[in-house]
């Protein structure tokens, strides 16, 4: 950072995305990397930044090989901090406002195969334990609990930021719903098979204490590791990655493509766009509706019941 006076102005964006707009904290963080990133890149003040300033700064990105997703990104938190600046008051006009950078085609998100899907859940339909020389209550609870992860990924079609921050307050067994705390703490109820209902019902009462290395202390996260803490996103990629690999999945698979795994895999049953958008949590009918370009079966659907020779 160049001065004071941006990093006050930064903190003072930050806290008005939390307090007024209400964006979740891993977003937040982003943008301030982002625009730490920028300022870090250039030599002049905030009032002397220009359109030019700003467009050299991502031509710099883009020669040194970032991604286009990546530097659109940061031009929206550029584009953000200076319509603030003018909010405020500290600058009299946006130098971004008419700075555009061209996509590329939009890259589909990535999914698994119905096949591939079926591999995974059935390396789950038992505890594989085999593999191991010696089966404890640890290893089997700790099986239960992974199992039960990934069936809530592709079940529910949550975020893995939502699944780690799942409580044992937002079970509702009963209905066979969790309240899900999704972007901009936003809550929504997702509902997961009642199948499910009689393997959470076991995990809670039996398995959860079991993967414990001491089991007091617990927090009231309803996914906890061995020291009886919530559970991190990275821990559950690792898990996820084990899984697949032994499942015979010969590719990277991370939990947000069980996400869209999920979409697909409704769209292709004849799911209707705006009944994903909230099961997605999604504001925009916009982000929904990318996974009809994954789903040629749901295109087909479409087209055999719209177009008068279908």
């Amino acid at each position: 950072m160049k001065t004071t006076a941006t990093q006050l102005w930064l903190t003072a964006f930050t806290q008005s995305l939390m307090y007024e707009h209400h964006r979740s904290p891993l977003t937040i963080a982003s943008y301030r990397r982002d625009l730490e990133h920028f300022f870090g890149s250039i030599s002049c003040s905030l009032q002397k930044i220009s359109k030019e300033t700003i467009e050299t700064y991502l031509s710099s990105l883009q020669s040194e090989g970032f991604q286009r997703t990546t530097i659109a990104r940061r031009l929206s938190a550029i584009k953000q901090f200076f319509e603030f600046l003018v909010r405020e008051q500290v600058i009299t006009t946006n130098p971004a406002s008419r700075v555009q950078f061209h996509l590329a085609a939009t890259h589909l998100p990535k999914s698994l195969s119905r096949a591939e899907t079926e591999s995974l859940l059935n390396w789950f339909s038992n505890p594989q334990m085999s593999q191991q020389s010696k089966v404890t209550p640890k290893h089997y609870a700790l099986w239960a609990r992974d199992r039960l992860m990934v069936l809530f990924l592709y079940t529910t079609g949550i975020r893995v930021s939502e699944l780690v921050g799942l409580s044992l307050e937002s079970l509702d067994l009963k209905n066979s719903t969790i309240r899900v705390t999704g972007k901009g703490s936003k809550e929504r109820l997702v509902p997961f098979p009642s199948e499910l209902t009689e393997s959470i019902w076991i995990y809670l009462k039996v398995h959860r204490q079991n993967c414990l290395a001491n089991p007091t202390n617990l927090e009231g996260a309803l996914f906890l590791n061995c020291r009886g803490k919530s559970l991190s996103r990275q821990a559950v990629w690792k898990l996820l990655q084990l899984a697949c690999r032994r499942a015979g999945i010969q590719k990277n698979v991370s939990p947000h493509q069980l996400r869209h795994t999920f979409a697909t895999h409704w769209l292709e049953s004849g799911l209707r766009l705006r009944s994903l958008q909230l099961l997605l949590g999604h504001q925009s009918l916009k982000s929904t509706q990318i996974y009809t370009a994954m789903s040629p079966m749901h295109l087909k659907a479409i087209h055999k019941k719209h177009h008068p020779r279908g």
